[in-house]
């Protein structure tokens, strides 16, 4: 990462382990620490990552001690499957927001609503659309 990216990584870092180093910290029951986590947190970490490109190897970076407290909040070990820990309740999971995957849908909100309203910059997205499509 450079540039901005790489400045934006590094305070959303801070801002997660801040956050986590407080909790931690903090005389909050399960049911509290995880309503800041969710309430509080993930709005500040996953407003920025629509306009950001992150590999999933950061934003898990940048998430691991937020979900270690999520995790703990919930009563169960920082070992626990995250394919459990972030799937739905239709599959028994704990529903918790993957970072990485929270940015790509986003991302493809993002796209999507641009080419949906017709504006120039869905005109523009569809033109780099068709540019890429042409060289694979």
């Amino acid at each position: 990462m450079t540039g901005e990216h790489g400045t934006q990584l590094k305070v959303l870092w801070k801002k997660t382990r801040d956050w986590a180093y407080s909790i931690k910290n903090s005389c909050l029951n399960g049911t509290d620490r995880l309503l800041a986590y969710n309430m509080f947190l993930l709005p500040q970490v996953l407003y920025a990552t629509p306009c950001m490109m992150a590999d999933p190897i950061s934003m898990q970076r940048i998430h691991r001690p937020a979900l270690e407290v999520a995790l703990n909040a919930l009563k169960v070990n920082r070992n626990y499957p995250r394919a459990v820990a972030f799937s739905g309740p239709e599959y028994f999971g704990l529903d918790l927001n993957d970072f990485a995957a929270s940015q790509g849908l986003a991302q493809l909100e993002m796209y999507v609503g641009h080419c949906c309203c017709q504006d120039q910059t869905g005109d523009l997205l569809l033109i780099e659309k068709d540019y890429v499509e042409l060289i694979i």
